[in-house]
């Protein structure tokens, strides 16, 4: 909210606020359901049964709904969706036993609302998620109050199990510590892991049958719950007795969230990892960070550095070394950057650095090198240079910009090609020597050569 809109609301009276509501009210269902919402929770303790009340039409709306909601008007839907799990949650604290129904008959309708929805952006899968969360919450409350005589563990089990279409229940047991015991966990394991086994032993010979899966997931999530390395590893190592390195991965991610670096550093060792494998080498940095080896860690951050010269890898080894070191690898560090083989990366190096004459420099050299580099870092280049007083490795980024643009035929871009020829040509006049590059001229001649049928762009740049 801005400040003005803050000043205007704190001066208006009842009623001009009571006119405002009547004016927007029935303009959107969303606004509505806020309107509503808000007004019958503004006394929630004294009437929760009206906001219950409301929420269960809504949701029993929601069940009956058959429209198809489009990629387009699913961030609405999705915020529609986020203010009734709000607003189920602001029950928990005054009546829980409410607040557990209203959800758990939310999350009971939620293979209707997916079937009738493009999630391809996942946000529908997010406001389900957070659904799950209040379905802990509530549910916590309510053990805590013995308001609910429910078998907990069963009923987790069977969410997961047998209610579990489209992964909405997928962090359930992983995030049940509040709601189960310690005990009730442990027992929970034994039982996925049996039904694992079976699982196991059933599908041995079904290439395409993938119903350990459930038991599997399960038995991670116990994992999480208990903060079990040992029984993480298991849950990974009953289906792949031999884990590739993606899985290993996920088992060094768990050891080091849950404080097993010397556990972590072994399973790094056994993994066959690609050379250079960029995940096995920020990896085994965390793992080095959170053993304290410093020496190895500087090792590491050195060999990096000297294989992949950056900045960012720069200040990473910066850390790691005494002043002095870090001194010279500053002080160095330009003459690194330039002599980097790859014109991308020298490049990226040395604007860091802002080194603009050495990367006019390397530019100037290697003009060619330019079409492997992403269009929006040439942008940002040509800018910087011009700024930077470098017009002659400007114009040079600002060709291979239009280069770029005419010879794929982007017609959409022919504005900012054009711009970018316009840029030349005021750039033309503060360069003295073009070489050993084209002149202005007869780059203009050479690109009308190429591209002189192309109208929509000569027509940009004359107009």
């Amino acid at each position: 909210m801005n400040s003005k809109l803050k000043t205007l609301l704190d001066a208006a009276t009842s009623e001009q606020l009571r006119a405002l509501i009547e004016d927007i009210y029935e303009q959107s269902p969303l606004v509505d359901n806020l309107i509503q919402s808000h007004l019958i929770r503004h006394d929630r303790a004294e009437d929760s049964a009206g906001l219950s009340a409301y929420i269960s039409q809504r949701i029993a709306a929601l069940s009956r709904g058959r429209a198809f909601i489009d990629w387009h008007s699913v961030p609405q839907f999705s915020h529609e969706l986020d203010t009734l799990i709000r607003d189920i949650k602001t029950l928990i604290d005054c009546d829980p036993h409410s607040a557990f129904n209203l959800i758990d008959k939310l999350l009971s309708i939620h293979d209707k609302i997916y079937e009738r929805v493009d999630d391809s952006s996942g946000i529908i899968g997010e406001s389900l998620r957070e659904a799950v969360s209040v379905w802990l919450a509530a549910a916590s409350a309510c053990r805590q109050q013995n308001l609910l005589n429910k078998k907990w563990p069963e009923t987790l089990k069977n969410l997961h199990v047998r209610r579990n279409n489209y992964a909405v229940w997928d962090e359930l047991l992983a995030n049940s510590t509040d709601l189960l015991t310690v005990t009730e966990l442990t027992d929970l394991a034994e039982e996925f892991e049996a039904q694992l086994v079976a699982e196991l032993q059933r599908t041995q010979n079904k290439t395409f049958d993938s119903g350990y899966l459930t038991y599997k997931t399960g038995l991670l999530g116990i994992a999480h719950a208990l903060k079990s390395v040992e029984l993480y590893t298991r849950a990974v190592t009953m289906v792949s007795p031999q884990p590739n390195p993606l899985q290993i991965a996920d088992i060094i991610r768990f050891c080091l969230h849950h404080n097993r670096p010397k556990t972590a550093l072994s399973w790094h060792q056994k993994a066959e990892w690609r050379p250079h494998d960029y995940e096995q080498e920020r990896l085994l940095d965390d793992i080095l960070v959170a053993l304290g080896d410093s020496a190895k860690l500087r090792e590491v951050r050195q060999q990096k550095y000297e294989r992949e010269p950056s900045y960012v890898n720069l200040q990473r080894l910066i850390d790691v070394v005494p002043k002095q070191a870090a001194e010279e690898l500053l002080q160095n560090a330009a003459e690194v950057a330039f002599a980097t083989t790859s014109l991308t990366l020298s490049l990226a190096f040395l604007f860091e650095l802002e080194r603009y004459e050495l990367a006019a420099k390397r530019i100037i050299a290697d003009a060619e090198g330019l079409n492997a580099i992403f269009y929006s870092e040439l942008v940002d280049y040509a800018k910087l240079l011009s700024k930077h007083q470098e017009p002659l490795a400007a114009s040079l980024v600002y060709r291979a910009l239009i280069n770029s643009i005419l010879a794929d035929a982007r017609s959409k871009a022919y504005t900012h090609a054009a711009r970018y020829f316009r840029a030349l040509v005021k750039i033309d006049q503060k360069i003295i020597n073009y070489a050993p590059s084209m002149t202005h001229a007869d780059y203009v001649s050479e690109l009308k050569q190429k591209h002189g049928r192309k109208r929509a762009f000569w027509s940009r740049v004359d107009g």
